[in-house]
């Protein structure tokens, strides 16, 4: 089947290689080609192919070829080439056009996103933000930190839960647990201590996630064997954060499931163990671990970052 496109192909090729076509006769020998190859694709000799010779790979050429005739069919109408277009040419041609539209202004705007992070540098306005706040350091007190923090206005503090700020190695990823909880669920920064010494380096400000409310319902196995976690997880949680627990008992993973889905769209996170993880439905993605779960709690704001690329 192929190889009688392929030679359709090469005879319409040749046929039109000349400088002697008669353009009168070009719009017949185009409608034949076209016939020809929906004859050997679409209408009707694919399904008496034997299956054992019929493969996969067969089926996808198939959708292929058909897709990329509608393709051309669309492109035709929309240029105003096909002598016989149809209701559904047009129809098909003009949402293929505000397809494209949209997609265009979707791809400046991505563009616009990229080129305000490339350029922006909030490095100022988080340092005088953070001016008379109180700094926690999981990093050596050193003189050139202390006088840096103190040059910008900062404390340091002994206690996590009353700073504003976190001074670490690495910003992102080189913090206990708790405290990448407190960062991403309070919107606090975390920054490296050059980032106040010498104003380089990186801090990270997180959207405050507690500030919306929410419902976090935990199977009993996650619950059990993940105890330290969820410990922490509520020391985290600021006051009057408004977000309720909820440990299920003797509960399946699709019970669970079925939980979650009564409340309204992105209310509820369902958080499971990691031998859990096979009784999820394939393709759904709103069942965390307690991995993805902090992940998804811990959402950094671009605009007020710093990345440490500029001074």
């Amino acid at each position: 089947m192929l190889a009688d496109a392929a030679d359709t192909s090469l005879a319409l090729t040749r046929s039109l290689d000349t400088e002697f076509v008669d353009p009168a006769n070009l719009a017949g020998e185009l409608k034949q080609y076209l016939q020809e190859i929906r004859s050997l694709f679409v209408e009707g000799t694919v399904e008496q192919v034997d299956s054992e010779f019929f493969t996969d790979g067969h089926e996808k050429e198939m959708a292929f070829q058909v897709k990329k005739q509608q393709s051309k069919r669309i492109q035709a109408t929309f240029e105003k080439s096909l002598p016989e277009a149809s209701v559904e040419d047009q129809q098909n041609a003009k949402d293929a056009e505000a397809k494209f539209v949209n997609n265009q202004l979707k791809r400046r705007a991505q563009a616009s996103r990229v080129q305000k992070l490339a350029t922006h540098n909030p490095r100022d306005a988080l340092l005088a933000d953070l001016s008379g706040r109180k700094a926690f350091l999981a990093v050596s007190a050193t003189m050139d930190l202390t006088a840096g923090l103190a040059n910008h206005g900062l404390q340091v503090t002994t206690q996590a839960s009353e700073a504003h700020v976190f001074v670490c190695d690495k910003p992102g990823e080189g913090l206990p647990c708790l405290l990448q909880m407190m960062a991403g669920l309070r919107g606090l920064v975390e920054a490296s201590p050059v980032f106040f010494t010498s104003r380089t380096g990186c801090a990270l400000k997180f959207h405050r996630t507690a500030k919306v409310r929410k419902v976090i319902l935990v199977s009993r196995i996650c619950a059990e064997k993940n105890n330290a976690f969820w410990t922490d997880f509520r020391k985290a949680l600021p006051p009057g954060h408004g977000w309720k627990i909820h440990k299920m008992q003797a509960c399946t993973v699709q019970q669970l499931q079925t939980k979650q889905r009564s409340y309204p769209k992105y209310k509820a996170f369902a958080v499971i163990h990691e031998d859990e993880r096979n009784a999820v439905s394939e393709g759904d993605n709103n069942m965390h671990t307690t991995e993805s779960f902090l992940h998804r709690i811990r959402r950094a704001d671009a605009l007020a970052s710093c990345s440490g690329l500029f001074k």
